[in-house]
């Protein structure tokens, strides 16, 4: 995997060890060949696909209500957006991913500066939120599934995009839906400092 960086990046002290850190609009961090078949031929990915990384990231406001804000990107043929939206009053992220023919938003409640693990599951209709080991049950109004007639990207080779004003650590991918208790069970063992797979 190939990684380049621009603006102001760099290495601070993570949710377990060591994670970089991405602060403000020119910063970045790409990384690249990403090995995931669910990125780039979405139509042999029918087992869903699992994002999971650990977030601590400022939120942006002017005039009390919160700025946009990207986080982390994915694009391939699937593309994959987890990011701060516009014009709302609440601490909140948005995340939303396009698969095919499938567009899903979903935005949830969410505390800065606070180290928190985030699990997105995509089950091949619909996406599935857990925050530190909980699935996230009730959303933010704005948020949708729907049938989108030019769905997936084109770029055939995924890169991965760490940007805004936060810090990641742990940032894995798997080409399949993970289920609840192994989401359960990586939250404990990272807690404590354990890999369970």
């Amino acid at each position: 995997m190939w990684g380049t960086f621009a603006g102001a990046v760099g290495t601070t002290q993570g949710a377990r060890l060591g994670a970089v850190y991405t602060s403000g609009d020119a910063a970045v961090i790409e990384l690249g060949e990403l090995n995931s078949i669910c990125f780039t031929e979405p139509t042999f990915c029918s087992s869903g696909f699992t994002v999971s990384l650990w977030l601590k990231r400022k939120t942006l406001y002017f005039n009390k209500v919160t700025q946009k804000q990207v986080i982390l990107t994915i694009d391939g043929r699937v593309t994959f957006k987890l990011y701060q939206k516009f014009g709302r009053t609440e601490e909140h992220l948005a995340v939303r991913i396009s698969v095919l023919s499938r567009l899903c938003v979903r935005i949830f409640s969410v505390p800065r500066n606070l180290w928190s693990q985030f699990v997105f599951v995509w089950n091949t209709t619909d996406v599935n939120v857990y925050r530190s080991g909980e699935k996230v049950v009730e959303f933010l109004e704005g948020g949708y599934c729907s049938n989108e007639p030019d769905g997936g990207a084109l770029q055939l080779e995924p890169v991965v995009s760490l940007k805004g004003d936060a810090e990641f650590d742990e940032l894995q991918i798997w080409n399949r839906a993970l289920t609840p208790s192994e989401i359960g069970e990586k939250f404990s063992c990272i807690r404590g400092n354990t890999t369970p797979f």
